[in-house]
């Protein structure tokens, strides 16, 4: 994706969150700093979260190479196959990120990069 659509993507899903927090500040006229900050914390945490698991994505596509030499014994690495995993952010956000992941046939090290 380029960086173009990313920011686009990233200024609509800001304005969502923000269009969330003022739906939430009509519904809680009386809310505490601590009431306030928590939703505010939400938000910006669901944003953050497809903010990171996006750029982590694109960079996949622009940097994705064949196999690469193991760090350990210098072998050429064997791709495994893409893998999805599962990353849990600041606010309990869950990011998937999508990777080839390699191994190498003579020391069985094996990644997911980026390491």
């Amino acid at each position: 994706m380029k960086s173009e659509d990313l920011e686009q993507r990233w200024q609509q899903q800001s304005q969502e969150a923000f269009h969330t927090l003022a739906q939430w500040q009509k519904e809680h006229p009386k809310a505490t700093l601590a009431e306030i900050e928590a939703a505010i914390d939400a938000q910006l945490d669901q944003v953050r979260a497809r903010i990171i698991e996006e750029m982590a994505q694109a960079e996949r596509e622009t940097t994705q190479q064949g196999p690469r030499s193991c760090p350990q014994c210098g072998t050429r690495m064997h791709q495994r196959g893409a893998r999805t995993r599962t990353f849990q952010t600041r606010g309990q956000q869950e990011v998937n990120v999508s990777r080839d992941y390699q191994s190498c046939p003579a020391c069985g090290y094996s990644f997911f990069p980026p390491r």
